[in-house]
């Protein structure tokens, strides 16, 4: 099983957006994180085959693949990786949360968004994963 190791700050990231991708490339930087950018979901998993993330964000809205889908397949190709995967998308209806939650991603940062809610937001997602750890080991 791999399990989240925060200390390492991996994250990667998929948008299909090159504005965002370098804004949140930037600001996770400068926070002390090694960031790692695409496009397309495609070329993450061949990262993912080498490189274990700390985080994954997503972008819901893509053009060939919803953030949902893709978490989806994240979960299921690599059901031993339990990273926090956060979505960034600029809807938060009861809908999307229902849709975050049953595809399996962990928490939503909400665009736009300042450098302190993303980086903030992450800090959450670590969280609400070492608690949801710790509940199932107590189990």
């Amino acid at each position: 099983m791999s399990v989240v190791n925060p200390s390492s700050r991996i994250i990667f990231h998929v948008d299909d957006e090159p504005l965002t991708r370098r804004l949140v490339k930037a600001i996770l930087e400068e926070s002390g994180y090694t960031v790692f950018s695409y496009e397309e979901p495609e070329p993450m998993f061949a990262t993912l085959l080498t490189t274990s993330p700390t985080a994954i964000l997503l972008d819901v809205n893509m053009p060939k693949i919803s953030g949902y889908d893709l978490c989806k397949q994240i979960r299921a190709k690599h059901p031993e990786m339990q990273v926090p995967i956060i979505f960034l998308t600029g809807n938060k209806t009861p809908e999307d949360l229902q849709l975050a939650r049953s595809s399996g991603g962990d928490y939503f940062v909400i665009k736009p968004f300042s450098p302190d809610s993303l980086v903030d937001g992450i800090s959450k997602a670590f969280q609400m994963v070492a608690r949801t750890r710790k509940k199932a080991t107590e189990n």
